[in-house]
Parts: structure tokens; C-alpha cells; sequence
């Protein structure tokens, strides 16, 4: 997603960040983590499968509203970059689970 040559994406190996970079110069501009995932080696999962990502940044004004996978909504103000939940949790936390569903 592209706005007055500012490209903003979540790269798929930085799960729970949105950056942002120069179109012109492909330089970061600045990188913000959104949500925390606490990952949990003893279930015997690979960190992977442990990962849940970012499926859609949308524009609005002054805002980056971001979804996961997970359907959690957070938006970000795009001046303080601040990180605002909407819904669902800013953690996701892998440990607190007592089950591993299939």
C-alpha cells in the first residue's frame, strides 16, 4: 500500500510489525511493532506455526488500521505511531495455553 511515496507493508519475517519506507529510495522511514507474540517452545511446535501474521493495512486518515490473522483490529496513528487496540489483544501469548488444538 502506497501514499504520497510512502510504501507501508508487514513483512512476513517481521510478524506483528508495519513498515514504512521511501518508495524513491527504498529507505525505512521507521518500523512499529503492533502486537507481541509470546511463543511457547515446550509445546513442541515449531516457532512457526506459532506465528500469526498481518493480513490486511488499510489506509484511513492519519490512521493504518491493521488486522491479524487472528482477527484482532488495531489501528495506528501514523504521526505518534502509536498503537491503538480495537479488537481482540495487543499479546498473543502461546504459554498460557494448555491445549495445542489441530
Amino acid at each position: 500500500m502506497v501514499r504520497d511515496g510512502i510504501q507501508y507493508s508487514a513483512p512476513r519475517d517481521r510478524p506483528g510489525f508495519v513498515v514504512a519506507t521511501w518508495i524513491k529510495t527504498k529507505r525505512e522511514i521507521w518500523s512499529r511493532q503492533i502486537y507481541v507474540i509470546k511463543h511457547d517452545y515446550k509445546l513442541g511446535l515449531e516457532e512457526d506455526v506459532q506465528m500469526i501474521f498481518i493480513t490486511s493495512l488499510e489506509l484511513g486518515e492519519g490512521v493504518l488500521k491493521v488486522r491479524n490473522e487472528q482477527g484482532s483490529e488495531f489501528e495506528l496513528n501514523l504521526e505518534t505511531l502509536a498503537v491503538k487496540v480495537l479488537k481482540g489483544t495487543s499479546v498473543i501469548d502461546f504459554t498460557a495455553r494448555t491445549t495445542v488444538r489441530e
